[in-house]
């Protein structure tokens, strides 16, 4: 430890006497110069400091110790000895003086060591002082004299009243100083001007609080300084002390200048500088010469090349070379400063040169014998040039050049400086070193930072050296992963009492971090306080806070997600040990990217693929869809395009299907860019948002945000071609960003950049340039017509600026410059092409061979040069949602996916079975305004309109023009709502006339028949009604920052009843966040507003408030107990809902969903929440549970998915769902068919099943699955002589990354019917081949089709179907005509061969079934002939029923054998429908395989299942395998038997070729429409009343012979699939009714499943299976058709 200085024995505290020192002034030798240090004193510190290394501090240690001891010797006896001993005691003083003097030279008086050394520096000069004068020593009682003065005004800087003692001493002084000594004398003129320009700097500080035009110079003061310079200048010039007045001239430069007002006058100082650097040259004083021009020769760190300040410094340099005339020392000092210049200016050339030249010259200068340069000198270079290095990624020559300063700040730095030299030092190694190693350094450093005796003598500066160490400790923790550490310091950095207070903003920083850290490490309660803490006004990111806030949110709703910290935290924190403030300027202003929380899979969890849904078009009004930005990725895989509402959309080229979407805000995406590396988007949404986003293009997660710098607002940006660099433009300035680390490169002020190139205009804009890493800047001259343009490259790394193009018109300019832009291939969209009524956007991959456009809202991509492939992957959107749990519906209202005109929606009605889990279309609804669904009803306001449905089974619309006021006015409805029994309605007279006026209606539900009509007393903005008192409430505001009022109206009279004062914060309430009704008495009401929820105590206070960390509140819903309010936050990638409690605001329960909700509606259990989602999906979410059981969406064109977390679907479509997608989490680019995984995830019934509590077990996850599917080409398709098709396919197995695909099961259809198959039993492989070709002949073609589709897949060795390969064929000749025949088989079995089998009425069903049906077919004349082919096993019957009788007719038909009644041959093709029909016993197996019970299945007398039974019996396999051959346009089935959905829905059925042969596989091979009369665990009900079963009764006496089934719609015709649906409704009723005692039932079948105690089902519930591909088919035109 360096030794204390230990002088104290005296503080000198009066001036003493100066007649004293001038007595004998006279008679001394002359001493031009009293200031300088004799020889005897440098020879000194050679032989006690410099000798012996020792450090400044030391020294004056081991000095103060002989001073000590002498002070303690006797004097010697003589008086020549007692001279020299006072001699040599003046000389030991004045050292150690001169060596405290440059230790106060660098500290400040806001340190306490500052003082202790001015205290210190003033008793050594008092004793050399005294020393000198008993050694009659007068030139050096001169020098001491100045040095004393010089300590007075260290003391009292502050002190007015001793500074101005001390001028007065000065002028008494000069006067007495002899004039021999006539430098010492100017010397102590130039003291004197310094302390006057102390006062005048005082005085400044004391005005500083001033308003500028208020501050004013001292007139006193001002002629002081005048004068005093006036007499400097005229002793200089008399006594031609030309060194001296060139010296002040270049030190106090401008001096007296005066601030008055707002103006200071500069004049002077450059004056003063020129004047000083011209009497140097003409005098000869080439030394002060050069240093002038060096001083001249510095540029402010902003300054970069091609600046003109960076020019001169330039100029200046070999000017002074010419002046230095081989002087070494000059040189060398030249060298040093073109060093310097060349560092700031970032010249990496000059530096380079700069480097060697400097090295040459020390080497020289030291070869001359010259002496080393100053210390300082020396270390601000090298600490300038280290930190060059390091900020260019050169790290290891950075700690190389920074190891040089070691000699340098060891001897004479001092301890502080010292620790921070070290601590850096420990920094630029890291790189190359053990973190480790470097943390235990740091921690050893620490330490000594808290060492108690150097706090006390630097006190702020080492408790800030010791913050500082604290930040790189945790730095180095975090880099080296060692939790505990970081863990332990990160509570330390975030104590508020550490630092100055900008430190202070640092620790609210750290308290940001030390959340991540907590919420990380399980600590969620600490984490979620520091977050609320850190909101509170500190410069952390509020989109970051929200971001971790909304992490921590989801991680609590699951246990299976963790949380992690996106991106390391911290960062190395270099000190500033000798001000060189290298590069800092350079980043002023621009905020840190900062980290945040994401919630990932946690630990041993696999991450659950993602489902995407392709909406890219449809779903919110049309400007919202409305494509604006579009780009795609180098390698032409991923396009993206964004749309109006702030989301974007990421899918594959090759396949129009969707990765993810990307919610990147909430307004219109601006700007759109993809980098080189195709690894992330850019992306800037809202005019007035400051920051661009990047996101990672396979997470769609936020990686970094980047901001404008300090200026006003953002006006452009742009990304150079490597993507390496963001450039953002504003009002101000550039500022540019490091993409890679997340990091600020550089901020340029405008005003710099115009100075830089003496272009003073530059627009906003900015572009990149055609190099990989730089920019192009745009200036301007000139006004409107007669401007003028120019540009410049400009790199953000060198930050060189570079003309490229000289003055030119706009045009010139635009022809010009785009040789300097950069080419228009990585995601650029900057070429767009506009008609008057369309924009296309465009862009391409780097090779410009795929390319996409969007136009007119379509997607379109080609591929070189190949015709377009458009995509329009929709789902419906949800825009209403209504659950109907009484009778098991979910209504649900969708924009419909047929809507030609964008401006003019139109919308569809679609009904869900709660128990099927299927959905049907019912309705078209033209609008959405203002609507209300309550008991049964929906009403709509069109207008002046209101429309009503009743939501029924069969739903039917009626619409009804409100009633004109009786003053004639048409009334416009504000809202609806419901109070007794009644509809009631607020309106308008549309604000036309000179007041507002408001009407309240009273309405019948069902008519619309107005009740009543009262006028309003108010005329405010409404608010809401209160539904629960019948009440309107209105709001008056009563301007900015004042409280408001509610007004309360009675809504059956519209008189007022009260009003109510509400905060202005609140005062401009959103309906849809406020609730009036049905509150707890406590409440008068709960509003939301942003982020703000509040419960108001009936006096309008305060009861409670609930604050929001996530996001703005979007809506409130009551929930059904009435106990709490579902509170909807819009997080804008995700949803948070909260179940808030009414009583107290606390938080119940809460659950987060991906993206952004349409409606929340819970059932009135308070089981189940259903969310509409922006994308179409309706979430089906336990409350109980942390993840949706299931989503249920509309697909276009009448399709609708059921599908679960795990994979699970169910569909009407379930082979062909383009718009849904599975994404796995390991291949993030590749968006899987929800189809492709048919084989083990397609589960027919899927929704009703899982409400009804069935486990299904997972054949395996998704994710472990082999994803490779073989690749499958049509090759060819020909026509045969005989004019049928042959259809040439190869298969090739693919080798993926870890497996190859292998190939099963190879598919071919026409127009979406399978035609041929290979092999022959499902499941089993190809030959074990690389490529096999396959041939397939004889594929019918269908007659009079101009052309059609062929396609074709095949199946990987894990059921993973491939993409289908599509053939559009156009037959080359017409077609053989054959008859047109409709084929019914209709079977029956009444009797069996075991007579306790028998049933009474599947004859009849059978019997009618061929007469009514065949009826309706022969009646349509759409056929040439109706073949009926009754099999029925009654009395009288010929063609029994039996599975020999069956087969014959099937095996028949498809040879053509089959004689009709006139003995002609009938073969089904191509031409023909064929209706298979059968009532009778059912029977489903144990292992799911279901069985058709017909007459031979054996005798007996006991009813009972038995191994005959089932090897005579007909399973579902059986008939799979004799229909499959046929080749028919449409096949269709009813089954009106026990358990007969098993029949489709085994255990085993597999669609699509899934390794069965069940009647599923041929339902959907043959794209069948097949009904079935119950589900797999119901009875088939038949009835003595009805002499029918349910369903039979259902479809042929009420359906067809009625024509009920022209019921959707009601067209007086009844289709196919009609016929089938209504069947499927009107069952349920017949059983209800049956429930009541109306029918008299028996039952079809039983189920061995009995025996497990599991009761019946009493509602019969028929299950429709729709695989068709056209539902188009017509049965019968009613009577009324024309």
């Amino acid at each position: 430890m360096s030794k204390k200085i230990r002088l104290g024995l005296f503080i000198f505290v009066c001036f003493f006497s100066l007649p004293s020192l001038s007595q004998d002034a006279d008679n001394r030798t002359p001493d031009p110069d009293y200031d300088t240090p004799p020889p005897e004193i440098t020879q000194l510190l050679s032989e006690q400091c410099d000798s012996k290394q020792l450090s400044v501090t030391d020294c004056v240690g081991v000095l103060s110790d002989q001073l000590i001891n002498m002070a303690q010797s006797p004097l010697p006896t003589t008086e020549q000895e007692q001279k020299e001993f006072m001699l040599k005691k003046g000389y030991l003083a004045e050292a150690g003086a001169l060596l405290l003097r440059n230790l106060i030279s660098q500290s400040s008086p806001s340190d306490r060591e500052y003082y202790v050394r001015v205290n210190s520096f003033n008793v050594l000069v008092n004793m050399a002082l005294e020393s000198y004068m008993a050694a009659d020593h007068n030139p050096r009682k001169w020098a001491m004299l100045l040095a004393r003065v010089e300590a007075t005004v260290m003391a009292n800087t502050f002190n007015p009243e001793v500074l101005n003692q001390v001028i007065t001493v000065i002028d008494n002084v000069f006067g007495q100083l002899p004039e021999v000594a006539p430098i010492t004398k100017f010397k102590l003129l130039e003291q004197k001007f310094g302390i006057l320009l102390t006062l005048r700097n005082n005085e400044r500080n004391a005005q500083f609080s001033l308003p500028r035009e208020q501050r004013q110079c001292d007139p006193q003061q001002l002629e002081a300084r005048l004068q005093t310079r006036k007499q400097l200048e005229e002793y200089a010039k008399s006594r031609e002390l030309w060194p001296q007045w060139v010296n002040f001239l270049r030190i106090y430069a401008g001096g007296d200048e005066c601030v008055q007002g707002d103006n200071l006058d500069t004049s002077q100082f450059f004056a003063d500088k020129l004047a000083a650097r011209e009497l140097a040259i003409e005098h000869g004083l080439y030394k002060q010469a050069v240093q002038l021009l060096l001083e001249d020769s510095t540029v402010n760190l902003p300054n970069a090349p091609g600046h003109p300040d960076v020019i001169k410094a330039y100029q200046n340099f070999t000017q002074a070379e010419n002046l230095a005339n081989g002087d070494a020392k000059l040189l060398l000092d030249i060298a040093l400063q073109r060093f310097t210049v060349a560092l700031k200016a970032g010249l990496d050339k000059g530096i380079r040169e700069a480097e060697r030249q400097f090295e040459q010259r020390i080497k020289t200068y030291a070869e001359q014998g010259g002496q080393e340069l100053t210390w300082q000198e020396m270390a601000v270079l090298y600490e300038k040039y280290a930190i060059y290095e390091f900020n260019r990624g050169n790290s290891a020559k950075a700690a190389k050049v920074y190891e040089e300063m070691q000699p340098f700040i060891e001897r004479y730095g001092n301890e502080q400086q010292l620790l921070n030299w070290k601590v850096n030092l420990q920094l630029l190694r890291l790189p190359q070193s053990d973190p480790t190693s470097v943390y235990q350094n740091l921690l050893t450093l620490h330490q000594q930072a808290n060492n108690e005796e150097w706090a006390t003598r630097y006190h702020s500066g080492f408790n800030f050296s010791a913050f500082r160490i604290r930040e790189n400790l945790a730095y180095v923790a975090e880099l080296n992963a060692d939790q505990q550490a970081l863990g332990e310091w990160l509570p330390m950095l975030a104590d508020d009492e550490l630092g100055s207070n900008s430190d202070k903003e640092s620790a609210g920083l750290y308290h940001y971090y030390l959340a991540l850290w907590q919420a990380t490490h399980q600590q969620i309660a600490e984490a979620k306080q520091n977050l609320s803490w850190v909101e509170k006004g500190f410069k952390v990111d509020d989109e970051m806070v929200k971001l971790s806030s909304k992490a921590i949110e989801a991680s609590e709703t699951s246990p299976d997600f963790a949380l992690q910290i996106n991106r390391s935290m911290l960062r190395p924190k270099f000190f500033d040990t000798f001000h060189t403030d290298l590069f800092a300027d350079r980043l002023d202003g621009l905020q840190d990217s900062s980290a945040y929380l994401v919630s990932t899979p946690a630990q041993g969890k696999n991450p659950l693929p993602a489902l995407t849904v392709g909406k890219h078009l449809k779903g919110q009004q049309s400007w919202l869809r409305a494509i604006n930005q579009l780009a795609v990725t180098p390698d032409g895989q991923v396009a993206i395009h964004c749309l109006s509402s702030g989301r974007c959309t990421l899918w594959q080229t090759q396949n129009g299907r969707t990765l993810r979407d990307v919610q990147v805000g909430s307004e219109v995406v601006q700007w759109l860019r993809i980098p080189a590396d195709g690894k992330s988007f850019f992306t800037v949404s809202g005019q007035l948002e400051q920051k661009v986003r990047q996101w990672d293009i396979d997470t769609g997660r936020l990686l970094a945000t980047y901001y404008p710098g300090p200026s006003n607002g953002r006006t452009g940006m742009a990304l150079t071609t490597s993507g390496r660099y963001l450039a953002m433009t504003g009002d101000g300035g550039v500022a540019v960003w490091d993409t890679a680390t997340g990091q600020p490169l550089i901020y340029r002020q405008s005003d710099y950049l115009s100075v830089q190139t003496s272009e003073f205009n530059m627009l906003p804009e900015i572009t990149a340039g055609k190099h990989s890493d730089e920019f192009l800047l745009t200036f301007y001259r000139g006004e409107a017509e007669s401007k003028e343009f120019t540009a410049y490259r400009w790199s953000p790394i060198t930050d060189q600026l570079t003309k490229v193009v000289d003055w030119m018109t706009e045009t010139e300019f635009n022809s010009n410059i785009g040789s300097e832009l950069a080419e228009c291939r990585i995601s650029c969209i900057d070429y767009a092409q506009s008609t008057q009524s369309n924009r296309v956007l465009y862009a391409e991959d780097l090779t410009g061979k795929i390319v996409v456009q969007s136009s007119e809202n379509q997607l379109q991509v080609s591929r070189d040069g190949s015709p377009q492939e458009e995509y329009r992957l929709d789902t419906d959107a949800v825009k209403h949602i209504m659950l109907d749990e009484e009778n098991q519906w979910l209504w649900t209202i969708t924009q419909g996916a047929r809507t030609k005109n964008t401006w003019d929606v139109e919308w569809q009605l679609n009904r869900w079975d709660l128990q099927s889990g299927r959905s049907e279309t019912l309705l078209n609804l033209p609008s959405l305004d203002h609507m209300l669904s309550q008991n049964g009803y929906l009403w709509q306001v069109l207008g002046e309109r209101i429309q009503v449905t009743e939501l029924s089974q069969q739903p039917y619309t009626k619409e009804v023009r409100l009633p004109d006021w009786p003053d004639g006015t048409s009334p416009d409805v504000e809202t609806l709502w419901w109070y007794e029994d009644s509809l009631w309605a607020l309106e308008t007279n549309g604000y036309y006339g000179d007041e507002r006026v408001y009407k309240v209606r009273q309405m019948n539900p069902g008519s619309l028949d107005t009740l009543s009509l009262v006028d309003v007393h108010s005329q405010d903005s409404w608010l809401a009604p209160d539904t629960q008192h019948n009440r309107l409430v209105f709001v008056k505001s009563n301007g900015y920052d004042n409280p408001g009022q509610l007004i309360y109206v009675d809504a059956a009279t519209g008189e007022q009843l009260n009003t109510l004062d509400v905060d202005y914060e609140m005062s401009s309430p959103t309906p849809a966040l406020t609730l009036l009704s049905d509150l707890p008495a406590t409440l008068q009401r709960v509003q939301g507003r942003y982020e703000k929820l509040r419960g108001y105590a009936p006096d309008g206070s305060v009861a409670w408030q609930w604050d929001s960390t996530v996001g703005d509140i979007s809506s409130l819903n009551m929930t059904p107990d009435k106990l709490a309010v579902l509170v909807e936050v819009d997080g804008e990638e995700s949803s948070f809902i909260y179940r808030i409690r009414l009583t107290d605001g606390q938080v119940e329960q809460h659950w987060v969903t991906s993206g952004q909700l349409m409606q929340l509606v819970q059932t009135a259990n308070n089981r189940t929440l259903l969310m509409a989602t922006v994308d179409g999906r309706i979430l089906w979410w336990p409350t109980q549970q942390n993840a949706p059981l299931l989503s249920l969406m509309h697909l276009a064109d009448s399709g609708f998915l059921v599908v679960d977390q795990r994979g699970f679907y169910d569909s009407n479509r379930p082979g062909d769902i383009p718009a849904v997608s599975w994404v796995m989490a390991d291949e993030p680019r590749k968006a899987l068919p929800l189809e492709a995984f048919m084989r083990d995830f397609y589960q027919p019934g899927l929704f009703g099943r899982l409400l009804a509590g069935e486990i299904l077990q997972l054949p395996t996850t998704l994710s472990d699955l082999n994803r490779v599917p073989p690749k499958v080409d049509i090759v060819s398709v020909e026509t045969q002589s005989n004019g049928k098709a042959r259809i040439t396919v190869k298969v090739e197995d693919v080798q993926g990354a870890s497996a190859h695909s292998g190939a099963e099961d190879v598919r071919v259809f026409r127009n979406g019917q399978l035609v041929g198959f290979y092999p022959e039993n499902d499941g089993d492989a190809l030959a074990d081949k690389t490529q096999t070709t396959l041939i397939f002949d004889d594929i019918a073609i269908p007659p009079n089709a101009s052309e059609f589709a062929f396609s074709a897949y095949a199946f990987n060795k894990d059921g993973v179907r491939s993409e289908r390969s599509v053939v559009t064929y156009k037959p080359s000749d017409s077609q053989r005509y054959s008859p047109r025949l409709a084929i019914v088989i209709s079977i029956g079995v009444n009797e069996y061969e075991n007579p306790s089998w028998n049933l009474r009425y599947a004859a009849n069903d059978a019997l009618v079934m061929e007469q009514t049906l065949g009826a309706s077919m022969q009646a349509l004349n759409e056929f040439d002939d109706v073949i009926r082919i009754p099999l029925i096993s009654a009395p009288g019957q010929d063609r029994r029923a039996t599975k020999k009788q069956l087969h014959q007719v099937v095996e028949q038909l498809h040879a053509g054998t089959f004689m009709d009644a006139d003995g002609q041959p009938i073969k089904a093709d191509i031409n023909d429908v064929l209706f298979v029909t059968f009532s009778g016993h059912g029977y489903v197996h144990d292992n799911g395989q279901f069985y058709f019970l017909l007459e031979d299945i054996g005798s007996g007398s006991q009813r009972q299942i038995n191994q005959q039974v089932l090897n005579n019996a007909l399973s579902s396999d059986e008939l799979s395998h004799w229909l499959r051959p046929l080749d028919v346009q449409q096949m269709v089935m009813v089954v009106d038997a026990c358990h007969s959905a098993a029949s489709i829905a085994s255990s085993d059925f597999k669609p699509g070729p899934m390794g069965s042969r069940g009647l599923g596989q041929l339902a959907y091979d043959k794209a069948m429409l097949f009904l079935t009369a119950s589900q797999a665990e119901q009875f088939a009900m038949e009835s003595d009343n009805l002499q029918h079963g349910f369903l039979s009764y259902a479809l042929l006496v009420e359906g067809l012979q009625d024509d009920q089934a022209d019921f959707l719609p009601q067209d007086k015709q009844v289709g196919a699939l009609e016929w089938l649906q209504y069947g499927a409704q009107r069952v349920p009723q017949i059983s209800v009714a049956l429930s009541k005692g109306e029918f008299n039932a028996g039952s079809r079948g039983f189920s061995l499943k009995k025996k497990e105690n599991k009761p019946a089902v009493a509602t019969q519930k028929p299950y429709l299976f729709d695989f068709s591909q056209d539902a188009a088919l017509i049965l019968k035109v009613t009577a009324g058709a024309q």
